[in-house]
């Protein structure tokens, strides 16, 4: 098993988004697990809007969103295949309704709490991981989208959240091991988790590296598997 990390640039549009498809490609004897990141700049200007929420300026906060919006349902629309296009638009929309949401939610706080600044963030790449999956399977790949919170237990330090492997590592390989195990390609999300009440959070970025090798396949993968992380540039 490959897991293969995507940075903000190797997602930012669906040109680039086109490009990790051809690479994932490449890959699929390598039974590869995609992580991602939010598409381009979409997470610190998620956290803009969070920001212009919490200096009471909710219509700037509003309108920059509807342009994260436009930006993800351009590159939905030119990547999906269109079977999947008007599934993928709902999923998309009611991620931007939990946005309206945590913006309203700002406004009336008058200022941006750890927990919601995370429940913000969170939505870069469980966004642009939507849009990702729905290109694979337009290209022909096998994949699922799977939001990864569930599985990634994290302490409740919001925004610099620590990953507690002891819960997350049974539940990581629990949840992605058959489905790596039935040749389907995993799409999911690098920097959020859940604490154990089940709150969004985000943590520091990881970087796969050689450093970053788990030390044993999930037992639902073949015997010959073996488990190697790596940030791709595309």
């Amino acid at each position: 098993m490959i897991v293969m990390k995507f940075g903000g640039t190797s997602v930012e549009d669906a040109a680039a988004i086109r490009r990790l498809v051809s690479i994932v490609r490449r890959e699929m004897s390598r039974c590869p697990l995609v992580v991602v990141s939010a598409m381009g700049k979409t997470t610190n200007r998620l956290l803009a809007c969070a920001q212009l929420a919490a200096g009471g300026r909710r219509e700037d906060a509003h309108n920059e969103l509807a342009a994260i919006a436009s930006y993800h349902f351009k590159a939905a629309k030119e990547l999906a295949s269109s079977n999947d296009l008007s599934a993928l638009s709902v999923s998309l929309e009611l991620r931007f309704d939990e946005l309206r949401s945590c913006l309203n939610e700002i406004v009336a706080a008058g200022n941006v709490t750890p927990p919601l600044s995370d429940a913000v963030a969170a939505n870069g790449e469980l966004l642009s991981s939507l849009i990702v999956d729905a290109a694979l399977r337009a290209d022909g790949i096998n994949s699922k989208w799977t939001d990864v919170r569930p599985m990634m237990r994290t302490s409740n330090a919001f925004t610099r959240a620590r990953v507690e492997f002891e819960t997350a590592t049974p539940q990581l390989l629990a949840a992605f091991g058959p489905i790596l195990a039935d040749a389907v390609v995993p799409v999911t999300q690098g920097f959020i988790g859940s604490a154990a009440d089940g709150a969004t959070t985000t943590r520091p970025n990881f970087t796969c590296s050689s450093r970053n090798r788990m030390r044993r396949a999930p037992a639902t993968l073949p015997p010959s598997s073996a488990t190697t992380c790596v940030a791709v540039r595309s």
